[in-house]
């Protein structure tokens, strides 16, 4: 369920990238479908509006993660400088087309495969609530949301509030 859900962000470029920073820490990402998506070869899509695009899909990170460009490490959720790594992930995932996802079973780990060689990998290291938050991270589209929690237990539920 989890991985079936998650695989739809290949082909969705990253719109951006934002911080909670006062109670959580949580870092969101925004993505939207890329017309005429064929991998690393894909097209852009139309012109943006002007603001941030409404997303067709996020991802909310409440647990660890770490970002490389060319298999170096450049940022993570644990850097004593959160500002540096988010600026350095808006300046190489923001714009940037999703190539693939995998998923950990078991653990739901992610592996997030940009274009221009980026990753994000992500780990699931919340085993208690932390800070009034229950989850590793949190995956929504326009129909549903699904939240990998405490040890990695998921849940799913409709818009509207209906469990699936």
């Amino acid at each position: 369920m989890v991985a079936t859900l998650l695989r739809q962000l290949a082909g969705t470029r990253c719109e951006y990238v934002v911080t909670e920073s006062r109670n959580t820490g949580a870092t969101i990402l925004g993505f939207s479908r890329v017309f005429g998506f064929a991998g690393r070869t894909g097209t852009d899509a139309p012109a943006p509006v002007a603001g941030p695009p409404p997303p067709d899909c996020g991802l909310t990170l409440y647990c660890s993660w770490r970002l490389l460009h060319r298999n170096a490490v450049v940022g993570g959720s644990g850097e004593l400088s959160r500002d540096a790594s988010l600026a350095f992930m808006n300046q190489t995932v923001v714009g940037n087309t999703v190539e693939s996802v995998a998923v950990s079973p078991g653990t739901y780990d992610l592996r997030i495969l940009f274009e221009d060689e980026v990753t994000l990998d992500v780990f699931c290291d919340v085993t208690h609530d932390r800070f009034g938050y229950e989850e590793n991270y949190v995956f929504f589209d326009r129909d549903r949301t699904c939240a990998v929690g405490v040890k990695s237990v998921v849940s799913q539920w409709r818009r509207g509030g209906s469990l699936k």
